[in-house]
């Protein structure tokens, strides 16, 4: 029971050290990755303007390519040059839990807390 405790401990802190990296930053990007989560591609900095504002081009196109860069420099997505980004979550959570040895169960329960934390649920691990 000692164990189950403690992995719950560490899985919780894994959720709240994203959790951190994602509240530092502005409200535009945290709107574009909360976007880009929704997504099962690759989204362009005209996808995010076209999504999210309406427009693509001008101010709009500057907004949420800023907001794209701000992410990937982040480490928070992954991007594929003239194709789009892509949310690197999954791979993060798998990252600070390796020390653990987490087994799939573990790694995707974090994944779906961290998930619905960003979304504005409240899902604990």
């Amino acid at each position: 029971m000692t164990a189950i405790v403690g992995r719950r401990g560490y899985q919780q802190r894994a959720v709240e050290r994203l959790l951190e990296r994602v509240e530092a930053l502005g409200e535009a990007e945290r709107e574009a990755f909360r976007f880009m989560l929704g997504q099962e591609r690759l989204v362009s900095v005209g996808d995010l303007s076209k999504a999210l504002s309406g427009y693509v081009g001008g101010a709009a196109q500057v907004r949420w390519g800023t907001a794209q860069k701000n992410l990937l420099k982040a480490g928070l997505i992954d991007t594929v040059e003239r194709q789009g980004s892509r949310p690197r979550v999954r791979e993060w959570v798998e990252s600070e839990l390796a020390p653990h040895g987490p087994d799939v169960e573990e790694i995707e329960a974090v994944w779906r807390a961290v998930l619905g934390r960003i979304a504005g649920e409240a899902v604990l691990v």
